[in-house]
């Protein structure tokens, strides 16, 4: 992959092949404004509150993983809400800080929390 290419990946229930109740992204590129060193973002990893604690979210962050170590990824970075903090400690990353952050997309909003800055080690 490209330095600047990211993927995505979704799932069902287990043994389910109804509506998308997950999903995550990665991008490829070394994290903007990071305190610690990281080759890629896991950019989110989402689950929809009716499946939370069945494991789909624990799958998507796997295949995440597999791809970035697939494509050279030694070290992967991301930034947790506070609720997804534990999460992401049980898969084995490491608090590098907390900062706030403005949740916007182009325009700012004025919308801002706390948000922690992660790292693992693949």
């Amino acid at each position: 992959m490209r330095d600047d290419e990211s993927t995505s990946d979704e799932a069902n229930r287990p043994g389910d092949a109804g509506p998308v109740v997950a999903f995550g992204s990665l991008t490829f590129a070394a994290p903007e404004d990071y305190e610690a060193e990281a080759d890629a973002e896991v950019t989110g990893v989402y689950v929809h509150p009716e499946a939370a604690s069945q494991g789909v979210g624990s799958a998507v962050l796997a295949d995440l993983e597999r791809r970035a170590r697939a494509g050279g990824v030694a070290t992967l970075g991301l930034s947790a809400s506070l609720n997804a903090v534990a999460f992401y400690e049980d898969h084995g990353y490491e608090r590098v800080r907390a900062y706030v952050h403005e949740f916007s997309a182009a325009a700012s909003t004025g919308v801002e929390g706390t948000v922690v800055e992660m790292r693992k080690d693949l």
